[in-house]
């Protein structure tokens, strides 16, 4: 009878195990990083919270930031809201990421034309060191804001080639690109938003 008894008290066990198991795998452990503030994270964060799929939120935002910052950051594995950068990439089942706008602005407003294609290969280098850093530690789905033209239009076509070059990297690093007209409009953040989440194919 005793035997019995243990044997049912091992199999509740088990099934409370394998439920709990089963349902923080469903979980979303979402990381977001940028350099200026966006509300798309807040509405992707607050769909999954709201749904009961959010395991945790990480945002670092840190203004005026460049790639190269990004990368030795990573490399210094530096902490963001208590954890380390590459634990928490570790741990991400979603990294959402903008980072490139800032910099890219300032150097159009800076530079010539000419100056500034050059600066663009080397800013598509930093991009690649980057993906790769990612990838190293998260391999879990990654999504990538694109550059938005906040200058004048006959910059478009600098800001289109940059674009294309990262969806190039994205698709040979397994990232997806999100395309964006300008993340200062409400508007903008949520289709990005919605954008994310579709991929992620969730119904929420």
């Amino acid at each position: 009878m005793k035997f019995k008894s243990f044997i049912v008290f091992i199999l509740i066990t088990l099934i409370i195990f394998l439920i709990y198991i089963f349902n923080i795998d469903k979980k979303i452990y979402y990381v977001n990083i940028t350099e200026e503030d966006v509300k798309y994270n807040n509405y992707i964060k607050n769909k999954l919270n709201d749904s009961s799929k959010l395991e945790k939120y990480i945002n670092y935002n840190n203004k005026n930031y460049r790639v190269t910052d990004l990368i030795n950051d990573i490399n210094n594995n530096k902490k963001i809201d208590n954890i380390n950068i590459q634990n928490a990439l570790i741990k991400a089942d979603l990294l959402t990421i903008k980072i490139g706008a800032n910099e890219l602005n300032y150097k159009a407003n800076s530079t010539n034309l000419t100056k500034l294609y050059e600066y663009t290969d080397e800013f598509i280098k930093d991009i690649e060191q980057l993906f790769t850093l990612l990838r190293k530690y998260d391999k879990e789905k990654i999504f990538f804001i694109g550059i938005y033209n906040s200058n004048s239009t006959y910059l478009d076509e600098v800001y289109k080639y940059i674009n294309l070059k990262i969806q190039d990297l994205c698709m040979e690093y397994d990232i997806y690109y999100i395309e964006n007209n300008n993340l200062k409009h409400d508007r903008e953040n949520l289709k990005v938003g919605e954008k994310v989440l579709k991929y992620l194919h969730l119904k929420i």
